[in-house]
């Protein structure tokens, strides 16, 4: 679909470069959309509600297209949409986008030397600049209303340029609605210049993007932040902002990792599935929602080339020895993200503290355990399944390297284990009565011999209840008992325990201060109260 996208794009471009020589569609309010690649949309832009084919709900376009404002989908089908942008249910970007060059950082959307035929000095066009109070969204498409004044224009083709640079997409008008497509995310802040071309004349409007342009505190908000190498971070995250967010007593992020449990080299797939999680279909997810906390997800890949040598969601030693890549250091990369969001959301008045809560299971919950030991000066609160990374250098005569333990930490990540952050963090960690994932099971996708050997002579046994036991034992006798809690849910796998919703809930109420405070969890898995739960946060 993206080659066809960019192919679509290019032949486009050379249209447009040749003169256009073809004009045989006007831009009048009952014809569809003209010459070029285009988006059919779902619905006529002058109704106020679309429909997200996706999840069912309304997409409500703010103040409708008459006043120039860009469709802003919200996840929620309950609430509506929030004000600003947030994820487009319709065609957008795959894989990691290019990061836009060119950006010369004036607002006219100009650099000398294009190759855009307005740019040219003999050019035939005569300049119409439009006035339009839409913004283009970052990565989603965009729907801006035309001046009643562009009505009846015959339309050869367009061009969206970032600076000097091209920027394929797909552009249509239908009803005198400009449809904008990019086939690549774009760039927060900066400012693209689209223009159209007529038998005679060059149109141009001016347009900045934004990852959020506006939050409407009183709705569900999904929003998907593309990556932004240049602050720290190479793929997209998703930030859901639960409605009564702004009058929280709690003032954090709540941070899950994604967790697809499949292998695909595609990392759309990733991206759908981190959508759907993140939008509740996660314990992290959940909970920020009955805490009326900000949640971020990042969408990180798992793919199936090589993918014993690639296992991101657990935050694995081989992914923490990758030295190049996109794929490097994806524990500072999820710290860049935390920054960015707290940074966001601080633009639209709500200023959040540096420590975060997070939450995980299985995967997840072995990056979570990871990331908590290697960044504990970045976390308040851990709840998550499984355990399998301890504090120490040395246990029972073992030497514990990375990811059992902080012998080689040093190496690996260049700072030393942070004792003092680390004995601050609360932590709840839980598993399931008949969960047999906690075997001791030497693989190149995560333990290596030497780790093998070592679980061995730790636990003498390969009864995954006997080894939890001993996993608490353990951090007990390394003095750890008061800010770690061992909890087993009874009459269940490997599974998320419905009950542990509940106490996901009431740990993370009782250490948002500087205290840790231990809770009295439920013993049955499968215990859960809708009504109880849903007010439980607020």
């Amino acid at each position: 679909m993206r080659r066809s996208k960019r192919l679509a794009a290019a032949a486009l471009i050379f249209f447009v470069l040749t003169g256009c020589v073809s004009c045989n569609r006007a831009a009048d309010p009952t014809d569809p959309p003209v010459t070029g690649p285009s988006i059919e949309p779902s619905t006529d832009p002058s109704n106020s509600q679309a429909p997200d084919p996706t999840s069912g709900s309304t997409a409500d376009l703010g103040d409708g297209p008459g006043t120039g404002t860009t469709a802003n989908p919200s996840d929620d089908p309950d609430t509506g949409s929030s004000v600003g942008q947030s994820e487009d249910p319709g065609t957008k970007p795959t894989g990691v986008p290019v990061n836009p060059g060119g950006d010369t950082g004036d607002p006219s959307g100009n650099a000398p030397g294009s190759s855009d035929p307005g740019n040219n000095s003999g050019s035939a066009y005569d300049k119409v600049e439009l006035k339009v109070s839409g913004y283009l969204n970052t990565t989603a498409s965009s729907q801006v209303r035309l001046p009643d004044s562009f009505k009846g224009v015959t339309v050869c083709g367009y061009s969206m340029k970032l600076g000097n640079r091209f920027v394929p997409a797909e552009i249509s008008i239908k009803n005198n609605v400009l449809y904008i497509n990019p086939a690549e995310y774009l760039k927060d802040g900066s400012y693209y210049s689209i223009r159209i071309f007529s038998v005679d004349k060059q149109y141009e409007l001016r347009l900045r993007a934004y990852d959020v342009k506006d939050i409407d505190f009183s709705k569900n908000s999904l929003f998907l932040i593309p990556a932004k190498p240049e602050k720290g971070f190479n793929y997209p995250y998703y930030l859901r902002v639960p409605r009564g967010a702004d009058k929280s007593q709690y003032k954090r992020l709540m941070v899950e990792p994604n967790n697809s449990g499949r292998v695909s080299d595609d990392l759309e797939l990733h991206r759908e599935l981190a959508r759907t999680a993140a939008k509740g279909a996660c314990l992290g997810s959940s909970t920020a929602e009955v805490l009326a906390m900000p949640f971020i997800m990042p969408v990180f890949p798992r793919p199936l080339t090589e993918f014993w040598d690639n296992y991101y969601h657990t935050l694995s030693r081989d992914v923490m020895e990758k030295t190049s890549g996109d794929g490097k250091r994806v524990d500072l990369q999820l710290i860049a993200m935390i920054k960015d969001a707290q940074e966001l959301l601080a633009a639209h008045g709500l200023v959040l503290e540096k420590k975060v809560f997070m939450t995980g299971f299985s995967a997840s919950g072995q990056f979570v355990n990871r990331f908590t030991v290697l960044h504990p000066d970045w976390v308040k609160a851990v709840f998550h399944g499984g355990f399998t990374m301890y504090p120490t250098d040395k246990l029972g005569g073992n030497t514990l390297y990375f990811p059992l333990g902080t012998a080689d930490m040093k190496e690996l990540t260049g700072q030393e284990f942070n004792l003092v952050e680390y004995k601050k963090v609360a932590q709840f960690v839980f598993t399931g009565d008949q969960d047999k994932n906690d075997k001791i099971n030497e693989t190149a996708e995560d333990y290596n011999a030497y780790d093998a050997k070592v679980m061995h002579d730790l636990y003498k046994t390969e009864d995954c209840m006997v080894i939890w036991q001993k996993k608490e034992q353990y951090m007990n006798s390394l003095g750890f008992g008061g800010n770690i809690q061992f909890h087993v849910y009874k009459g269940i796998g490997h599974g998320i325990p419905p009950a542990s919703m509940h106490d996901a809930v009431k740990f993370f109420k009782a250490n948002n201060g500087a205290k840790i405070t231990k809770i009295d969890p439920i013993v049955d898995a499968w215990y859960f109260n809708g009504d109880e739960y849903w007010s439980s946060g607020r």
